[in-house]
């Protein structure tokens, strides 16, 4: 009330009613929205077993399903629960998974230095240890499935209490928790859920800034204005760069392409031949990698133009005219931070008396060819680039856990590790793949935030025999979750006859990348 009428009213009466504004405040605070004491309906409590860790997976997917039928807050939160709990049964699955692969790699080690001696290995103790791998990967996969069950559930929603809650910060762990959570609201189009993701890219943890700008890429383009993208491209890592060039070809407008031109003076390597690559697209200009020339161009071009997004579906790197690339086997690309997955099964110790590359060398094997044209790729390198190496047969083998810096002396290291390698054993694709996506130089040391390289080169001369899993469709379906926030281009090479060609060719064009095949 007034404050003269509360002057003049008995100090009794004024305690009186000072009293009952606070129990109605208190009652106030305390009533929660009618969307969170809604009682779950009687066929969403019975999906609760159906929910459970234990349940058979299609029981499971159908109730979550069921359940995200609803759209409350409270299915909302009881689908939560359950995510949670699958993705800390896949943290254990996976130390189970680690425990085991270390004692098979120990116990891979001595039949290794007997094929490297010349002697027959014997693999017949290591049985139950492939067999657990076999078992724990399928254990994982399901559990996967699951997870995506869940995603695809609670993308679905469209309530506002229910989106509100969405957006809340949920709790620190899982960590792949909060992932999870924004891709969820990026796959739901509405512009107050872009505004939200926006405010998201601004945040101190850079794989929460990763989370929020892959997810803000799915949402319509006239939802976010370009100048909101700024802060994405002072980023001082070149992911969130890369997705905020993405994220501006999309819009296309006169801010758009201005933020763009001024950035080319700011790209190197990858990023600067993607970058160019989209203005191409946007302006119809042709002017390379060349940054004075963009910038010239825009400043008589601003005033008049006129322009929308593109699709950004397709890989838009420009011709590298300025002869400044990488090189591996027949392939040319722009990269200053490579990671290279080679294979070293027994299959690779065939041999190969031509290929389409170099002269023959009777005698030699795949692995002796795959170790020259190794070297030869990395002695090339620059100062200003990195690299790391990541060898697979049984189990994954990395030169180091980090990109290393193209100095002299690491190329002379890595030349000397990569002489000392045996090839033997089976192929493990997947396991593989997935180590070169942890390896990571931030806080989350998984596949599901950042690597240290922006292009994965990939080389088999098989198909998948052992690991996670083996089914090419699912490692192709793996891989692009992972890199739908890590931005990594990824080139194959096959060798031999034997080679899966669908399978590498898919690997690669799904992730930007090109696919070679080297013939015997």
């Amino acid at each position: 009330m007034p404050a003269p009428v509360a002057a003049a009213m008995p100090v009794r009466l004024r305690v009186h009613c000072a009293a009952l504004a606070w129990i109605i405040a208190c009652a106030v605070l305390v009533a929660p929205l009618p969307a969170q004491t809604a009682p779950l309906p009687d066929d969403v409590k019975r999906y609760r077993k159906e929910l459970a860790l234990g349940s058979h997976v299609d029981k499971r997917l159908a109730a979550i399903e069921n359940v995200a039928y609803y759209d409350l807050v409270g299915t909302s939160k009881l689908l939560v629960e359950h995510l949670i709990a699958t993705l800390r049964r896949i943290e254990e699955l996976e130390v189970e998974r680690d425990e085991n692969d270390k004692k098979l790699d120990t116990a891979l080690k001595p039949q290794l230095e007997k094929a490297q001696k010349g002697l027959a290995p014997n693999y017949a103790g290591l049985e139950k240890m492939r067999e657990a791998q076999q078992r724990i990967g399928k254990e994982i996969g399901v559990e996967e499935k699951v997870v995506r069950g869940y995603v695809a559930a609670l993308s679905k929603a469209k309530n506002t209490d229910t989106l509100d809650y969405l957006m809340a910060k949920p709790p620190k762990q899982p960590n792949r928790l909060r992932l999870l959570l924004l891709e969820v609201l990026g796959n739901i189009d509405h512009a107050f859920v872009a505004e939200h993701l926006i405010g998201e890219i601004d945040d101190p943890v850079f794989e929460a800034r990763m989370a929020a700008a892959a997810a803000l890429l799915k949402q319509k383009p006239e939802f976010i204005p370009a100048g909101a993208l700024a802060p994405l491209l002072r980023g001082s890592e070149w992911q969130e760069r890369s997705v905020a060039i993405d994220a501006l070809a999309r819009i296309g407008d006169r801010t758009a392409v201005e933020l763009l031109v001024n950035q080319t003076a700011k790209e190197s390597g990858k990023n600067l031949a993607d970058l160019c690559g989209r203005l191409e697209q946007i302006t119809g200009q042709k002017f390379g990698k060349t940054a004075h020339a963009w910038v010239g161009w825009w400043q008589t071009a601003r005033d008049g133009f006129a322009a929308s997004g593109i699709d950004i579906s397709q890989s838009a790197q420009v011709i590298k005219e300025d002869g400044k690339y990488a090189a591996f086997f027949k392939l040319r690309f722009d990269s200053l931070k490579i990671v290279y997955v080679i294979d070293l099964s027994g299959s690779m110790l065939a041999a190969i008396d031509d290929h389409e590359n170099t002269a023959p060398e009777p005698g030699k094997s795949r692995a002796d060819l795959l170790r020259r044209e190794v070297k030869a790729s990395i002695s090339a390198l620059p100062p200003d680039s990195s690299f790391n190496v990541i060898a697979y047969n049984d189990v994954v083998l990395p030169w180091s856990d980090k990109n290393q810096k193209a100095s002299a002396e690491n190329k002379k290291a890595v030349a000397e590790w990569l002489d000392g390698l045996v090839a033997a054993g089976q192929t493990n694709i997947f396991d593989a793949l997935e180590t070169a996506f942890k390896i990571s130089p931030h806080s989350v040391k998984d596949k599901w935030y950042g690597t240290t390289g922006d292009t994965i080169l990939f080389l088999s001369d098989g198909g998948p025999t052992c690991g996670r899993t083996t089914d090419c469709a699912e490692i192709l379906r793996e891989v692009k979750q992972w890199n739908e926030t890590r931005r990594v281009t990824i080139h194959t090479v096959g060798i031999g006859a034997q080679v899966v060609e669908l399978f590498l060719k898919d690997l690669a064009k799904q992730n930007g990348g090109q696919a070679t095949f080297i013939k015997e």
